[in-house]
């Protein structure tokens, strides 16, 4: 008696688990115009009978759907319809016999399984797996952090992998847009079990979704959904990164004079909150700069900020934005600290300094004894206008001409050119060797060079 029991009590379980579709059919017929009228269809699943209908005479006049809950996983539909009228009046009749079959993978992206016969026709008006969703997180089903991976699955498995064809809403339902198939190169779409991170789905402009639901599904489209929304709230679990301050080096080869980091509030001292690493990410190749660790106080007062200092060179050109992690006191282990949330900035910064400042000198010995000689100085890169120091430090002098600039491509990239020059005469009478100082408008120097 116990055995039997117990397998009885498998049975039911599988039963229970076993993929079932809900299918709608709906039909019509009229035998207006005919003497007599036939009007019938079978529905099948892999040449299984699902349902029948038969119908005729001269008073045929049918408009109905049928709805079938648990239709079993079928990997083939068929529609087999067999219609006919015999008209009233001295014209020829109409008959057909027609047998159309779609695959269960088709239904369910929304393709078309219908019949149109001499009196009448039929579709699958509703197609849909019956199946259910959830957040593995069980722990926080509701919520999740920024940089936490984002388990969902969708109960039963078994079905083709359209049937697990995931989208999300980020406007309250408004509209529904599909999780890419892949992401990174690892499946993420018709599947049964999908892993994300928000800011993957979201973009860049995740932190502006912070504090709001975001709804999943499965579904396709606008309209065709096979569940119903599971809302889950994307919650920061961090300070947010309000603006990030970049002063560039005013000369080439100079550190970054200021970087600034402001975030949205302070760290939570009541959680033992702190930054465990935060540092630079390059946009497009991910490489990583200047991490820093273990930041426990970012301000109790706004501006809530932390200053970069010391910090290595960044490469030209090159666009960042910041990524961070915190940590707070685990509660269930107060001698223990967890990660929460992690962070990328939506804020970015690209990172440039001035071209170096050369220049070079350019003249003729004198013609006479005691004669004056002629020097060009010509100047390339820095910023702003150029200047010379007056021989053997006076006060600095502008050139005369206005500095020429232009740009030219270089592997995709815009380079500016900057020029200028200037002509001095040198008196040869008292001195036969001088210092000149070149800068640009930045007060930025490149080297003394003597005639």
């Amino acid at each position: 008696m116990k055995n039997f029991i117990l397998l009885f009590f498998v049975f039911f379980v599988f039963k229970v688990q076993g993929q079932t579709y809900t299918i709608k059919i709906s039909y019509d017929a009229s035998s207006d115009g005919c003497h007599a009228a036939r009007y019938n269809w079978d529905f099948l699943g892999d040449n299984n009978s699902i349902d029948s209908f038969n119908s005729g005479g001269n008073s045929m006049n049918i408009s109905s759907t049928k709805t079938y809950p648990n239709v079993p996983n079928y990997k083939k539909f068929k529609f087999h319809s067999i219609t006919s009228c015999t008209p009233l009046r001295a014209v020829e009749g109409c008959e057909s016999n027609d047998t159309l079959t779609v695959t269960s993978k088709k239904l369910l992206t929304g393709n078309y399984l219908g019949f149109g016969g001499c009196n009448g026709g039929g579709e699958v008006s509703y197609f849909k797996p019956n199946v259910t969703i959830r957040n593995l997180n069980t722990a926080a089903p509701n919520e999740i952090c920024a940089g936490a991976q984002l388990d969902l699955a969708a109960f039963p498995a078994g079905f083709p992998g359209e049937a697990y064809h995931w989208q999300y809403s980020k406007d309250n339902q408004a509209t529904w847009i599909d999780i890419p198939l892949t992401i990174n190169g690892i499946p993420t779409n018709d599947i049964a079990t999908t892993t994300v991170y928000m800011q993957q789905i979201l973009g860049d402009s995740h932190t502006n979704y912070i504090g709001k639901q975001i709804y999943f599904r499965l579904g396709y489209g606008q309209t065709r959904n096979f569940t119903d929304a599971l809302a889950i709230t994307y919650m920061a679990c961090a300070p947010v990164i309000e603006s990030i301050v970049y002063k560039a080096p005013k000369c080439n080869g100079d550190a970054i004079s200021q970087f600034d980091v402001t975030f949205d509030r302070p760290l939570k001292t009541e959680l033992s909150e702190d930054i465990y690493i935060i540092k630079m990410k390059d946009v497009d190749n991910g490489i990583e700069r200047n991490e820093r660790q273990n930041i426990t106080s970012i301000g109790t007062t706004p501006p809530y900020t932390y200053s970069f200092t010391n910090l290595d060179a960044l490469e030209k050109g090159r666009t960042y934005r910041i990524v961070y992690q915190t940590r707070i006191t685990d509660p269930a282990d107060p001698s223990k600290k967890i990660l929460k949330g992690f962070i990328e900035s939506t804020q970015t910064f690209t990172y440039n300094e001035p071209p170096p400042l050369t220049f070079g000198l350019e003249g003729n010995n004198p013609i006479c004894h005691n004669d004056t000689i002629s020097i060009t100085i010509t100047a390339n890169g820095g910023s702003g206008e150029y200047y010379y120091y007056s021989i053997d430090g006076g006060n600095p002098i502008r050139f005369t001409d206005k500095t020429k600039v232009s740009s030219s491509i270089v592997n995709g990239a815009v380079t500016e050119i900057r020029t200028g020059s200037q002509k001095i005469d040198l008196a040869t009478s008292t001195k036969l060797e001088y210092d000149i100082i070149v800068t640009d408008g930045n007060n930025c120097i490149e080297k003394k060079i003597s005639p």
